[in-house]
Order: structure tokens, then sequence, then C-alpha cells
């Protein structure tokens, strides 16, 4: 009997895919949706939402509100690094920091209230994504701020 349960335990770790393994599709994932957002390929990110976001979210609300949305970025040239991969279970967390141009930065600066004439010394932006990992692989969650904005868009 105790040789059943040794071949069940050691059936199941094969099975599942190393903490290693799944940092590197939460990576992927990751790297994908920003590809996406760079080309805005909008109805591609919308893919990798969570099941429960893409339902929250109809994919034509979460195009349209990302396109307009987009247009200071349009052109830019950006560059991101991925910082950090927390995994906890079926959950995961990334940061990842984007490099802007100074000129980009200042525009950023100007719409959030700030002079045209400061300088835009820090040039970088940080953005966290969580992922909960799905039936069909790892899917992006939105964040509560962005849930408000999307809801904010549907009442129009």
């Amino acid at each position: 009997m105790p040789q059943i349960a040794l071949v069940a335990v050691l059936a199941l770790t094969a099975c599942s895919p190393s903490i290693e393994d799944q940092a590197v599709e939460v990576r992927e994932m990751v790297e994908a949706l920003l590809k996406a957002f760079d080309e805005r390929d909008f109805a591609t990110a919308h893919t990798m939402l969570s099941a429960a976001d893409r339902v929250r979210h109809p994919r034509d609300r979460y195009v349209a509100r990302h396109t307009g949305a987009t247009d200071l970025l349009r052109g830019a040239k950006l560059s991101h690094t991925i910082d950090s991969v927390e995994l906890t279970g079926d959950r995961a967390h990334v940061v990842a920091t984007y490099e802007l141009p100074a000129e980009l930065m200042r525009r950023i600066r100007v719409l959030g209230g700030a002079s045209p004439f400061l300088p835009a010394e820090d040039t970088t932006l940080e953005r966290e994504f969580d992922l909960v990992r799905e039936d069909d692989g790892w899917r992006v969650v939105l964040s509560e701020r962005e849930r408000t904005m999307e809801e904010s868009v549907r009442r129009r």
C-alpha cells in the first residue's frame, strides 16, 4: 500500500510545473500583454484578462477605452523590464518598470497638473500586475483602480 501512495505523490509532483516554470509562464504572459499594448492590439490584450474580468469588461468597451487612453503614447519608444515575479499558489504578482522618453514624461506630468516647464528628471514608471492561474494558463487580473475606471466608462 505505501508503494501506491508514493507512486501517486510522484505522479502528481511530475505533472505539476516547478516554481521556476510557473515564474517563466507568468513572465511570458506579462511580456505578451506589454507587447500587445505596445502594438496597440487591445483586442489581444483583452484575451489575456482573467475570465471574470473578460465578462465584467466586454471586449468592445475595453478596446475603446484603451484606444483613446493611449493616444498620448502613439509613436513613443517605450522600453520595459520585469523587475520581480512573486508566486503564491494560484496567484502571481509582477512588478515592471517602463523607461519613457523625457518629452513624453513632461506631457504626462502636464496632464496630471504639473507645469510643462518642470524638467522630467525621472523618466521611469513602475507598474504592478496581478495574475491568476486558470484552467487555460495564467491570466491578468485588473486592479481595483482599472475596474473602477472601466465601470465609470460603462456608465457614460
